[in-house]
């Protein structure tokens, strides 16, 4: 991996400011890969709940398995349960991809039973 982590972030960060309206979803979803790549699921999840706040929320598959992904990372159950209560909203809760990520984080965090 090469290249500025920090810099990138913060080059999102200022265009989503200047822009005043919903970044799009493969900027969101380039900038979520990033930071699950750098294992800094925090900011991933971060960035999942700012868009989601804001009412900016065109998510696709990739949105939610970066954000599942980070939740799993963490072994943060909860907050995969309130990002599958968000999916479940979408047209993405049969998704193959979807359904693997769930499972993923089910087995990650220890949720065995769940994951079948």
């Amino acid at each position: 991996k090469t290249g500025d982590f920090t810099r990138a972030l913060d080059l999102y960060r200022q265009t989503k400011d200047e822009e005043e309206e919903s970044v799009d979803i493969v900027t969101i979803n380039t900038m979520m890969n990033a930071c699950n790549n750098n294992h800094r699921f925090s900011d991933t999840l971060q960035l999942f709940d700012e868009n989601l706040k804001h009412n900016q929320h065109c998510f696709d598959r990739y949105t939610y398995c970066h954000a599942l992904n980070a939740c799993a990372n963490t072994l943060s159950l909860q907050h995969g349960l309130s990002v599958i209560r968000e999916l479940k909203t979408s047209f993405y809760a049969d998704d193959l991809m979807v359904k693997a990520a769930i499972m993923r984080l089910f087995g990650k965090c220890g949720e065995l039973e769940t994951a079948q």
